[in-house]
């Protein structure tokens, strides 16, 4: 009986280890493409204008892992202003998203 005590909480303790592996790895993953996305859109406020409207697909690397970010600039009802969102994955998962509102004077 002791035995399968036993069993059962080294089994219930390995699925919460490999729970918290699991989360601590996505959320390096985040913070990595957080990096990436914050970068982007830093790059496009230095150049002191508006970004042309258009898709803008490439790739980012950060700890030497390299995600694929893809910036999606969009017109607004002031055309002085652009609705910019940087999308950054890995594969098909989608990591992190930041949108911003960009003008002449950013």
């Amino acid at each position: 009986m002791a035995v399968a005590i036993l069993g059962v909480a080294l089994a219930a303790g390995l699925r919460a280890i490999s729970a918290l592996s699991f989360t601590t790895q996505r959320q390096a993953d985040v913070t990595l493409a957080m990096w990436c996305a914050e970068g982007a859109l830093v790059e496009l406020r230095l150049q002191q204008q508006p970004p042309n409207v258009g898709r803008l697909q490439q790739s980012c690397t950060q700890a030497g892992q390299t995600l694929g970010l893809d910036i999606d600039t969009r017109a607004t009802p002031d055309a002085s202003f652009r609705r910019v969102e940087a999308t950054v994955t890995r594969g098909d998962v989608t990591l992190y998203r930041l949108t911003a509102l960009m003008g002449p004077r950013n």
